[in-house]
């Protein structure tokens, strides 16, 4: 601009008011200065240079200058807004409104070939509202079962994509699997070698786990593997049937009344009538312990009326007797007798006599009585299971100081001394060393024998000897016994 400036000079702004007079000089900096007639106009609106770059890439000011800006940062703004840009490495992302209809926003990551790749789509639309997340397979398809999370729903839309879900807790991870089953059924598959937990978190809440059928349809709980199978049925009120797999031979508990039943696979029914009474179908034989009374009735009969499958014949009942008394097991029958004596085992090896509990539960004391002490050791007294007529597991022993004569009673054992009534076992006796004590006994001619003999008809066996074993051993080594026809020791059981 050349020329004088003449007086009068008016300076117009827009927007504030320039201050400093009087005015000698005006200077354009970064703007473009215009005269037209006798007005000079001055407009920053521009720059000092040039946008540079490519189409649509993103530039940046910086102090008034623009700055180069990055090819691979680019805004597209036509029917719909997008920001992207490359990724080091190959691919690009990018930030995109999605369609109309679903007034959403798209963020994605692809691959440069668009063969692998994310979107994450946030909609609040007519159509959709909600997250989506889409991975891109092989070729861009866009379409590998993207998992959508709406109000209340986590659904995938693949055409034959399973829902995963996955927990870890400090290391061990878990997930469940649920994939479309045969006819829109659920199959749930879970990793590892754990178990199913349905758990109620309120205290003492009870847990309940419903099978509901639709409309008149038949709840079914079924149990299988690959070689194998039954299920549960509800196929009518109050009726519980067991099915051996897929049509097989059934079960049926009828609870429907206070006499219901079951009825077997061939038909047959066991219907409970009244008391301990049972309906009989087939019943054709004579008394037993569940007796057929003749009228379609039976009727349970005490195990003495027509016999039974433990010894009675002189045990009383259980009691006081018992717990204030206690039994001599020596003198107990079968095997026991009355007459008493006093000696010794006669030699420090382990001796076995067999005796039929009267009583059932733990023993709770021991009593021997020592006549003549012992100068050292101990006595034990143990007892033993029976199988097929022979001392076996140890069950449990006590010691007995026999160094002073007198009444000793043992209240402490090696183990829990456990007995049922009717049952056989064995007692044993040792000494610990060669030492013996005089015990009372009972006389061995005056007892029952095991029915163990010689040829003749004299010193009929009580008992079994161990032969060399001076140890108490379990299980009872049968190696080599022979019958003792020792005087039993007397031995007073307390329940």
């Amino acid at each position: 601009m050349s020329g004088p400036i003449l007086p009068p000079l008016t300076v117009t702004e827009v927007d504030g008011s320039p201050e400093g007079r009087p005015i000698t000089t005006i200077k354009v900096s970064n703007g473009d200065l215009t005269v037209s007639g006798n007005i000079a106009t001055i407009d920053t609106t521009g720059a000092a240079t040039s946008p540079g770059g490519a189409d649509r890439e993103i530039q940046w000011n910086d102090g008034g200058a623009f700055q180069g800006g990055d090819s691979g940062a680019t805004c597209t703004i036509t029917t719909s807004a997008y920001i992207g840009g490359s990724v080091v490495g190959g691919g690009f992302w990018g930030i995109s409104s999605n369609d109309a209809a679903n007034a959403g926003v798209q963020i994605a990551g692809v691959q440069t070939d668009g063969s692998t790749g994310a979107n994450l789509y946030v909609e609040n639309g007519d159509t959709r509202q909600g997250i989506m997340l889409q991975a891109l397979g092989t070729g861009g398809g866009g379409a590998d079962g993207p998992v959508y999370i709406g109000r209340g729903l986590i659904t995938t839309s693949g055409a034959s994509t399973p829902l995963t879900l996955t927990a870890a807790d400090e290391g061990v991870r878990t997930s469940i699997t649920i994939e479309t089953g045969v006819n829109g059924g659920i199959t749930m598959k879970s990793i590892g070698t754990g178990s199913y937990n349905f758990q109620q978190q309120s205290t003492d809440g009870d847990t309940v786990v419903n099978v509901t059928a639709n409309g008149t349809g038949t709840p079914k709980v079924k149990l299988e593997n690959g070689s194998m199978a039954v299920q549960t049925i509800c196929e009518a009120n109050k009726k519980f049937t067991i099915e051996g797999g897929n049509g097989g031979e059934t079960f049926v508990f009828d609870v429907s009344s206070a006499t219901g039943g079951l009825t077997f696979p061939d038909g047959t029914e066991l219907v409970s009538a009244e008391g301990t009474a049972i309906l009989s179908t087939g019943e054709a034989g004579g008394t037993k312990f569940l007796r057929e009374d003749g009228d379609g009735t039976c009727s349970w009969q005490a195990a003495g009326g027509g016999g039974g499958n433990e010894f009675n014949a002189v045990l009383n009942p259980a009691g006081t007797y018992y717990t204030a008394y206690g039994v001599n097991i020596g003198g107990m029958a079968p095997y026991g007798g009355c007459d008493q004596t006093t000696a010794t085992l006669g030699f420090p090896q382990v001796r076995y006599w067999p005796f039929i509990s009267p009583n059932t539960g733990n023993l709770a004391s021991m009593t021997v009585k020592v006549t003549v002490a012992s100068a050292d050791g101990v006595t034990q007294v143990a007892v033993y299971d029976d199988a097929a007529g022979i001392p076996t597991d140890l069950i449990g022993y006590a010691d007995f100081d026999t160094t002073s004569a007198a009444s000793i009673t043992q209240a402490s054992f090696s183990a829990t001394i456990a007995l049922t009534k009717g049952t056989q076992y064995w007692y044993a006796e040792t000494h610990t060393t060669a030492n013996l004590p005089y015990m009372t006994r009972m006389e061995n001619g005056g007892s029952a024998a095991i029915g163990i003999n010689a040829d003749s008809f004299t010193d009929e066996a009580s008992g079994l000897r161990a032969m060399g074993i001076q140890t108490l051993q379990d299980p009872a080594d049968m190696t080599d016994v022979i019958p003792a026809t020792l005087d039993r020791l007397g031995v007073i059981f307390k329940w």
